[in-house]
C-alpha cells in the first residue's frame, strides 16, 4: 500500500473570499519503510548489547522458548484426538510466555508469530473451533513457523558474536565480530 501525507490550504482572494483549495499530496512510502529499517536495526543493536551485559540471561531465554515450544508440539499432537483439550490452557499459557520473552529481547519475529498462535489458541481455548483436529495441525504449523524464526535468529546471533549460544559450560568465549569479550 501507499502511505500518503495530504497538505491543504485555502485559497482567498483580497476581500477573504474562498476561492478554492490547494492540496498537495505526497508519497511517504520510503520515509515509512527506512523508518522500519532504522528501528528494526536499533532493536538488532539493543539486542546485541543485551546479551553483552547478560549472556547466561540470553542463554536461559533460548532455553526456555526450546522447553516452551517442546512443550506447545507435545500438547498440540495428544490434543488432536479430543474435542476440546484440558491442556488449551497451558498451550495458550506457553504461547502468551514464548510471546512476551521473545518481545523483552526484541525478536520480534518470533513475538509476531507467538501472538497468532496465542490468538488462535484462544479460539482452541474458549470452544470455537469446529475442526479440532485441523485447528491442532495449524497450530502445529505456527509452532514450527516460531522455530524456524527462531533458529533464522539464532543462527544471526551466532554468525555476528562468532560463537555457538548451546554452549552452557560458562566458558568466556563472548566475541562480537571477531573482537574477544
Amino acid at each position: 500500500y501507499i502511505s500518503l501525507s495530504i497538505d491543504y490550504t485555502v485559497l482567498r482572494d483580497s476581500s477573504d473570499e474562498i476561492q478554492g483549495v490547494l492540496m498537495v499530496f505526497m508519497d511517504k512510502s520510503a520515509e515509512k519503510k527506512l523508518c522500519k529499517v532504522i528501528k528494526a536495526k536499533m532493536s538488532k543493536s539493543e539486542l546485541v548489547f543485551r546479551i553483552l551485559k547478560n549472556k547466561e540471561g540470553y542463554l536461559e531465554f533460548l532455553k526456555e522458548l526450546s522447553f516452551n515450544l517442546k512443550k506447545l508440539s507435545d500438547i498440540l499432537k495428544s490434543s488432536q484426538e479430543n474435542t476440546m483439550s484440558d491442556d488449551m490452557n497451558a498451550a495458550f499459557r506457553s504461547a502468551h510466555t514464548i510471546k512476551g520473552n521473545s518481545s523483552s529481547y526484541g525478536v520480534i519475529e518470533v513475538t509476531s508469530l507467538a501472538h497468532c498462535l496465542e490468538e488462535k489458541l484462544i479460539l482452541g481455548r474458549d470452544g470455537e473451533v469446529d475442526h479440532y483436529s485441523l485447528f491442532c495441525r495449524q497450530c502445529l504449523v505456527l509452532v514450527n513457523q516460531i522455530r524456524v524464526s527462531l533458529s533464522k535468529h539464532v543462527q544471526e546471533m551466532e554468525a555476528l558474536f562468532g560463537e555457538r549460544f548451546d554452549n552452557t559450560d560458562g566458558e568466556s568465549s563472548l566475541k562480537v565480530m571477531g573482537t574477544q569479550i
